[in-house]
């Protein structure tokens, strides 16, 4: 394990977890990756069963073979098809940013194809909003599985406290959407266009203040989820974890929000289908879900027309 920066992202290497001794090595950097939460180590068995009958574990290794990435998936059953669950992807804090996580996400998607899946699935917090950017954005993975308090009470630092609501992220791989954006062919949407082309906004927030120095945010008003456009946009905070720390009611009204307009939204037959940024000089930044129609998405109609993209 390697406690200094990062030399290069590119001399990270990822490779395929065989032998007992790197599944001990796994175990450590998976330890390392989640210190403090209450998640317990993956046992051996377990980790070892998972890899004979289809399961996959990937490991990030640095120039000195220091595992700095984990991931972990399995077969397992969504309303009887056979898909690709993809348990567990941590990176070494001073590793983020690097793109590691990409890389391993896109040799998953290698593995489950020689297996002939055409579904991966995970779950993450909807108000992550950078773990969303990585999922819908750089992946394309698209969402329309909302689930209330997935997990129960969790103890770590990212959940203390809160409900542990959860996307299901459904990535379809063979898909031309995917493989677009995989490719840097289908780059993303300026919500700022968007909604200067008319496309509705569902969400009103006002901008907050702290005192001592805590970095503003927006503070969710109400939100309408009545409309039926084929496209429409929901902000989400850019930091999360940040008015968690300076305005817990503020964080519990947003996860209730989000959950609310989600839920009847997915029931209405849309999907959120990428996570925009706005970073327009001299203003605030701040991010929205881009929420389509699901129907045409599964078709297999090809990418999702989306109006006012630029």
């Amino acid at each position: 394990m390697t406690n200094g920066a990062p030399a290069q992202a590119d001399s990270v290497t990822i490779s395929e977890v065989r032998s007992l001794a790197e599944v001990g090595e796994w175990q450590a950097a998976e330890a390392a990756v989640w210190s403090g939460s209450d998640l317990e180590v993956l046992p051996s068995s377990i980790l070892v069963t998972l890899q004979r009958y289809g399961g996959l574990l990937l490991a990030a290794r640095d120039q000195s073979g220091n595992v700095v990435g984990v991931l972990l998936g399995f077969p397992g059953l969504k309303t009887g098809k056979v898909v690709h669950c993809s348990h567990m992807l941590g990176i070494l804090t001073e590793w983020r940013s690097l793109d590691i996580g990409f890389r391993m996400k896109c040799r998953q998607r290698e593995y489950v194809l020689e297996q002939g899946l055409d579904l991966i699935v995970w779950t993450f917090d909807p108000l992550e909003t950078r773990n969303a950017r990585l999922n819908t954005g750089r992946l394309g993975a698209i969402c329309h599985d909302y689930h209330p308090n997935l997990y129960g009470a969790m103890n770590d630092d990212l959940n203390q406290g809160m409900e542990t609501d959860r996307l299901t992220a459904s990535w379809y791989i063979r898909h031309s959407a995917v493989a677009d954006r995989l490719a840097g062919r289908r780059p993303p949407a300026d919500p700022g266009a968007l909604l200067a082309s008319g496309v509705p906004l569902l969400t009103v927030t006002t901008p907050v203040e702290p005192t001592g120095g805590s970095e503003p945010y927006f503070r969710l008003m109400r939100y309408d989820t009545g409309l039926d456009a084929e496209t429409m946009l929901v902000e989400v905070p850019v930091n999360f974890q940040a008015i968690k720390s300076v305005d817990n009611a503020s964080a519990k009204e947003w996860r209730l929000g989000v959950r609310s307009m989600m839920t009847d939204l997915f029931a209405r037959g849309y999907a959120a289908i990428d996570l925009l940024k706005d970073e327009s000089p001299g203003q605030l930044t701040r991010c929205y879900y881009l929420i389509g129609k699901l129907e045409p998405y599964l078709r297999g109609a090809g990418s999702i027309e989306v109006r006012g993209t630029i």
